[in-house]
């Protein structure tokens, strides 16, 4: 039976994005406490609020954890090489710092230019599965 190695950039990456996801909690439900609301419905107030922006940089964050953890679940199995993969895991917990820290500050090039990072990260953690999986042989 084989098992799944996993680095330590990799193993930092994902304690580092559990992290994210928790600290996301405590900050959304801080500050939908703050703004007088109740913690699990949906705040209504719009961008301008920061209890809307925190749940919103919340909901984010856990949509696009899920296709992350897919492509990292495919290249460990599939034997992508460590280097990609590290690289892709902390480029892309990067870019979900840096995509939470803009939506808490409301600015949305920066929000936008870290949400694309991410997702390539992500795409290039899934062609380098897809390549090894299924080289093409000239």
């Amino acid at each position: 039976m084989s098992t799944l190695a996993v680095s330590s950039p990799t193993a930092y990456g994902l304690a580092a994005l559990a992290v994210l996801v928790i600290a996301q909690v405590v900050v959304a439900t801080a500050a939908a406490r703050r703004g007088g609301h109740v913690p699990g419905v949906a705040i209504q107030d719009g961008p301008r609020s920061f209890a809307f922006r925190a749940q919103r940089a919340h909901q984010n964050t856990l949509e696009n954890a899920v296709p992350f953890l897919v492509a990292l679940a495919a290249a460990l199995a599939i034997g992508v090489s460590p280097r990609v993969v590290d690289g892709a895991v902390l480029v892309f917990v990067g870019a979900r710092v840096a995509h939470a820290s803009a939506y808490y500050a409301g600015v949305e090039r920066p929000r936008t230019a870290a949400f694309a990072i991410g997702l390539l990260a992500v795409l290039v953690m899934s062609i380098a599965t897809l390549t090894v999986a299924a080289p093409v042989s000239l």
